[in-house]
């Protein structure tokens, strides 16, 4: 993985392809801002399930995944995997209702030992999920991608979770 002009990063994957990702539609989230500057944009490494800055900036893996495979800009993902409301839930627990109406239940306690996600611990911060370019975020711009919400959820109705008022919609 390279930086390149345009903000955007030269990737490689293990399986030999390689490819563009623009990281433009993100520099708006505060976390992402200091990359405006090229020179902080060139300071990224790959830090194993995520590609990281200096700042703090990250990326995982399933996101660069994702739009680089799908070939669209983020959020624009297609209506299988798009995340129309959220709610957090305890025990680090997303109520998630994607584009399919289908509500799903998913676990973030793997994921708070990694990277960005670390800040999450802070059950307080976790309650401020939210819809934002068709996935889920919190403020500073973290964020996980859609297909991973929705292919590792467990579908709420199996686990006798019932939609309710107060969600976040996107």
């Amino acid at each position: 993985m390279t930086p390149g002009d345009g903000w955007r990063l030269n990737l490689a994957f293990d399986d030999g392809r390689e490819g563009w990702f623009d990281v433009t539609p993100y520099l708006h989230y505060e976390v992402f801002r200091p990359l405006k500057d090229e020179a902080e944009f060139a300071k990224v490494w790959n830090g194993g399930y995520y590609v990281e800055w200096a700042c703090g900036a990250g990326l995982s893996a399933d996101t660069l995944e994702a739009y680089w495979q799908q070939d669209v800009e983020p959020g624009s993902g297609g209506l299988y995997f798009t995340v129309r409301k959220v709610k957090a839930l305890p025990g680090y627990q997303l109520e998630i209702t994607f584009e399919t109406k289908e509500v799903k239940i998913f676990d973030m306690k793997p994921y708070l030992d990694l990277g960005v996600f670390k800040v999450l611990k802070d059950e307080t911060f976790f309650q401020r999920a939210r819809v934002a370019l068709g996935s889920v975020e919190w403020p500073g711009g973290i964020d996980i991608a859609p297909e991973t919400l929705y292919e590792n959820g467990k579908p709420a109705a199996a686990l006798g979770v019932a939609e309710e008022d107060g969600v976040y919609e996107g």
